[in-house]
C-alpha cells in the first residue's frame, strides 16, 4: 500500500457524485409523506362530515324550539279564552243563540220601528279558540231619534250578549206623525261559545 492519496478523474467524481445522490433519493422516506397527506385528507373529511351532523342537528333543535313556542302560544290562546269568556260575563251571555238577529229585529218593533234592511254575518278576524263574533246589521229610515235611542238601550240590556260595534245617525225625510227623522246606520255584536 501507498500512503499516497488516491486520485480520482473529473468523470468517475461526477459519477459517484451522481451514484450517491441516487441512493440519498432512494434512501428518503417518501411513504412518510404520502402517509401524512392522507392523514391530513383524512382529517377534513371527518371535520367535513361532523360540520354537516352539526349542521342538522341545529336545524332539528331549531325546528323543535319553533314547534315548543307554537303549542305555548296556543296554551296562551286557550288560557286566553278561558279569561275572555270570564271577562265578556260567563259561558251563559256566551251560549249560542241563532234567533239572536230577530230577537234585535222584535226589540226594534216593539218599539214602534221600522227596518229597512237587517242582516247577520260572523266576524272573520283572528278571535279566541272555540269563541265565534257574530254581527247584525241594521239600517232604519224616518224614525224618531227617542225611539232609535230606545231600542239601542234595549237591545244592549235586555238581550244578553249584545253589544253595539258602530252607529251612524244622518238627519232623514220626516217621520209619519211628521217628527224630525232620522235614517240610522247600526252595527251589533254578539260573542258565541263554539262547540270544541
Amino acid at each position: 500500500m501507498s500512503d499516497r492519496p488516491l486520485m480520482v478523474s473529473d468523470e468517475v467524481r461526477a459519477e459517484l457524485q451522481s451514484s450517491a445522490t441516487g441512493a440519498e433519493r432512494a434512501n428518503r422516506p417518501r411513504w412518510l409523506v404520502w402517509l401524512g397527506a392522507l392523514g391530513v385528507l383524512l382529517a377534513l373529511i371527518f371535520t367535513g362530515v361532523q360540520v354537516a351532523r352539526r349542521a342538522a342537528v341545529g336545524s332539528a333543535v331549531a325546528r323543535e324550539r319553533e314547534l315548543t313556542e307554537s303549542i305555548a302560544f296556543e296554551i296562551g290562546r286557550l288560557k286566553e279564552a278561558g279569561e275572555f269568556e270570564t271577562a265578556l260575563g260567563g259561558a251563559e251571555l256566551l251560549a249560542p243563540d241563532p234567533r239572536m238577529l230577530g230577537k234585535i229585529s222584535q226589540a226594534a218593533r216593539d218599539l214602534g220601528l221600522t227596518i229597512a234592511t237587517e242582516s247577520e254575518a260572523e266576524d272573520t278576524r283572528p278571535r279566541p279558540p272555540n269563541i265565534s263574533r257574530k254581527v247584525y246589521t241594521f239600517t232604519l229610515t224616518a224614525q224618531p231619534a227617542e225611539g232609535l235611542l230606545n231600542w239601542l238601550h234595549k237591545a244592549t240590556t235586555e238581550l244578553p250578549g249584545v253589544q253595539v260595534k258602530r252607529l251612524e245617525f244622518r238627519p232623514s225625510q220626516a217621520t209619519a206623525d211628521d217628527k224630525p227623522g232620522w235614517k240610522l246606520d247600526a252595527v251589533f255584536t254578539r260573542w258565541e261559545k263554539q262547540a270544541p
